[in-house]
Parts: structure tokens; C-alpha cells; sequence
């Protein structure tokens, strides 16, 4: 009875530990790294999407 409880919550935490990775060919990129790390994996951004409005807020 103890085994097969287990076994979804060891499902449901695996699920929920990679939920914040990425996998760009061989290296993993996960949340925190820093950005110089991750324009060596992804490369420099096309697009750049601004951070104020017209009002500059």
C-alpha cells in the first residue's frame, strides 16, 4: 500500500522539478542563471521588447 503511494507523488515532484529547466542541445539552462550564460546558449535577442509605456511608466 505504501509503494503505490509513492509512486504518483515521486511522479508529480520529478514533473515539478523540471518545470523550471531547459534543455538547449547538451547544456541545461535553468531559472537564476545568469544572462551571460544565457546569450552564450540562445545567442543575442532579435527583438527586445520595451520596459516603459507612452507615459513612461
Amino acid at each position: 500500500m505504501r509503494r503505490l503511494l509513492w509512486i504518483p507523488l515521486l511522479a508529480i515532484s520529478l514533473g515539478i522539478h523540471a518545470n523550471d529547466t531547459l534543455r538547449i542541445g547538451q547544456q541545461v539552462l535553468t531559472a537564476g542563471d545568469p544572462v551571460a550564460h544565457v546569450i552564450d546558449l540562445l545567442g543575442t535577442p532579435v527583438y527586445k521588447e520595451p520596459l516603459q509605456n507612452q507615459y513612461g511608466a
